[in-house]
């Protein structure tokens, strides 16, 4: 017989409250790249020259990458330089620019 939401003879669940922040010692707490990526054991140097276009467009997709970036007026490029935790996002892009 049902009475309400509930089944007669039924006892209501119960939760066991955990605290969370016990178990925040069993992770680590990573710092990803400008890239997004987590650091996975080796960190990458990375050097590029860039024209003002391909600047714009890494500089679009990846926002945290801009502080890095300085302008050579002899060349007329944007340089990159930087560590990354992961080179699978600037292969990604250099090969999008070829």
């Amino acid at each position: 017989m049902r009475t309400g939401n509930h089944v007669k003879n039924q006892r209501p669940l119960k939760y066991k409250k955990i605290n969370l922040f016990l178990l925040e010692s069993d992770y680590d707490q990573q710092i990803p790249d400008a890239f997004g990526f987590s650091f996975s054991g080796v960190k990458h140097p990375v050097h590029l020259e860039l024209p003002l276009k391909q600047y714009l467009l890494l500089k679009n997709d990846f926002p945290m990458t801009t502080p890095y970036f300085k302008f050579n007026a002899k060349k007329d490029m944007y340089e990159l330089n930087i560590e990354v935790n992961d080179l699978t996002p600037v292969e990604r892009f250099l090969r999008g620019l070829g």
